[in-house]
């Protein structure tokens, strides 16, 4: 009788096509060929000849892999895997735990480039660095998790540096990626392949208040509440790029937040989709806000792209086609600089009160500026396409762009110029 819990993978092992379906045949055909050559086939395992030096060798075997549990002791971690043959691998499907735990007190680093497979019952990779130094994670293979986060990272303490993470697929049972950084420097996320959060965020990047900067690169990317959440609660700038789709079941497609102490928000998207909002950025820093979508943008029951400047200054939104059940897009600007929405596609918002295509506003000295080209449409269900409060607010409507429905500016030396 198997072992195996029952899970969220079950179903999905069953399939010709999934992960655990091909390392099965994988094994099998390894399991032949060892044995018709004479050779024992032996678990993924990492050793260490001392000062904190590690290389992981051997294929995974889910019947006798058990949690690495690798420490650098009072210092640092080095951590390789072996490229074989056979190719380090590890599965904890059956064991439990996590595929590899490794804690540091001066610096860590875990580096995969040769594809490797690591699958933990709970997490694949959870990864901790006191004291000082960097953290990084570097992996080119298939990481994947039954209940846990595919990649768990903590650079903590206020002495400690960068935290940087380079990863290829990633299917979390938790959250797919999750780091979180009290220390100076930056935190750099960088996903190439499909990040997946089965019961949690896709990517989810925290920090203290002595962080830097924080970037987020990605590609495809979905989560159950969150696809990609950020927050820089430290000094600098934020910037998300995200090439692929983004989805999110229940909350925020993309959802960027920046603390008083923070600088500029970059968003960089192509097709977001949002349970709640597809893309909601809140900058609380003295820095701009800038929003960029290539594909479509869909807000479900919230709006699709939500953008808010505290006391910053610009807001810049350029936008192909844009959805949401309240507005379509939304931006309010507290701070000292402009408002600015281009759209090249359709836009549209939901019914009822306060709900527009497009929903700009600042106070009374804030310019809005709206430009729809060549194939804008911009509507709303409740009647109201474009709304604009008490500032002053520049629309203009190029040849082969429309609106259907009322354009509200509200108060303000504002104007409307058909091309």
């Amino acid at each position: 009788q198997s072992s195996r819990p029952a899970n969220r993978k079950d179903q999905n092992d069953k399939k010709p096509g999934s992960l655990r379906a091909r390392l099965a045949l994988t094994t099998a055909l390894a399991t032949i060929a060892f044995g018709y050559a004479g050779r024992i086939a032996y678990a993924g395992v990492c050793t260490t000849g001392g000062g904190g030096v590690f290389s992981c060798t051997g294929d995974l075997d889910a019947g006798t892999d058990v949690t690495q549990v690798l420490s650098g002791g009072p210092g640092a971690l080095t951590v390789t895997t072996d490229a074989g043959p056979p190719v380090f691998g590890i599965d904890t499907y059956v064991s439990g735990g996590n595929a590899l735990t490794m804690t540091a007190n001066g610096g860590l680093t875990f580096t995969d480039n040769n594809s490797s497979t690591i699958i933990g019952s709970d997490r694949a990779i959870s990864a901790t660095n006191n004291s000082s130094g960097d953290l990084s994670i570097t992996t080119t293979g298939a990481l994947s998790t039954d209940t846990g986060d595919g990649i768990n990272v903590r650079n903590d303490g206020s002495t400690t540096a960068n935290l940087i993470v380079s990863a290829a697929s990633v299917d979390g049972g938790g959250a797919g990626i999750r780091t979180l950084s009290t220390g100076t420097g930056y935190t750099s996320v960088t996903a190439t392949g499909t990040v997946e959060g089965g019961s949690d965020t896709g990517i989810t990047v925290s920090t203290g208040s002595l962080v830097t900067d924080v970037t987020v690169s990605a590609a495809d990317v979905t989560g159950a509440t969150n696809g990609i959440n950020a927050g820089n609660n430290g000094s600098g700038f934020l910037d998300i790029t995200a090439t692929g789709l983004v989805t999110a079941t229940t909350n925020r497609g993309i959802n960027a937040l920046n603390s008083a102490t923070g600088t500029d928000i970059t968003v960089s998207a192509a097709s977001v989709t949002g349970g709640a909002t597809g893309i909601l950025v809140s900058n609380k820093g003295a820095g701009a806000t800038s929003i960029t979508a290539t594909g479509t943008v869909t807000g479900n029951t919230t709006a699709g792209i939500y953008a808010k400047n505290d006391v910053g200054t610009d807001i810049t939104i350029e936008a192909v086609s844009v959805s949401g059940n309240t507005d379509g897009i939304f931006l309010s600007n507290d701070g000292t600089g402009t408002n600015s929405v281009t759209v090249t596609g359709t836009v549209t918002g939901g019914s009822g009160v306060a709900r527009e295509g497009i929903d700009t506003r600042g106070g009374a000295a804030t310019v809005s500026t709206v430009t729809l080209n060549s194939g804008a449409a911009v509507s709303a269900a409740s009647g109201t396409a474009i709304l604009n409060d008490e500032g002053i607010a520049n629309v203009t409507v190029n040849s082969g762009a429309g609106v259907t429905g009322a354009i509200n500016l509200g108060d303000g030396a504002d104007s409307i110029t058909f091309k």
